[in-house]
């Protein structure tokens, strides 16, 4: 302990204090500023995140203004258009085809979406979710 003393002088420890602070404030910072880049994304991030490769998807967010809110989002809205084909929703839906089954896919796709929802997971990131397949609010999982 006594060649540290003989070492450092005071205003010499007292620098290398200060350093040591700023260096794990910027740091925490810095941890931060990735941990909610990568769990709270901005609107682009989410519109990518949530069904991308679903024609016809569209997501409306809302920012949360409120100051002492935990959530990023007052209020997201999910529109997804219809899987089986893409005149389904459309002035031509003479044009559609019938290959795959609208009304059993539809059914199937609407529980899927209900099974797989986490309302947990979803009140971290918006106060308010609703969720439209073709049109049709799926109130099991909005709130």
């Amino acid at each position: 302990m006594k060649s540290l003393t003989q070492t450092f002088t005071k205003k010499q420890k007292l620098v290398v204090v200060i350093v040591v602070i700023l260096s794990v404030a910027i740091g925490f910072w810095k941890w931060r500023d990735t941990f909610f880049n990568t769990y709270y994304p901005d609107d682009t991030s989410i519109q990518g995140q949530l069904f991308p490769n679903v024609a016809n998807t569209k997501i409306e967010t809302v920012e949360n203004v409120l100051p002492f809110s935990n959530v990023k989002y007052d209020k997201i809205i999910i529109r997804i258009g219809s899987l089986s084909s893409e005149y389904d929703d459309s002035n031509q839906s003479s044009k559609a085809n019938n290959i795959i089954n609208r009304k059993t896919l539809d059914e199937n796709f609407k529980q899927w979406l209900i099974e797989a929802f986490d309302e947990e997971e979803a009140k971290k990131i918006s106060d308010h979710i609703e969720v439209y397949y073709r049109g049709e609010k799926i109130s099991e999982i909005s709130y």
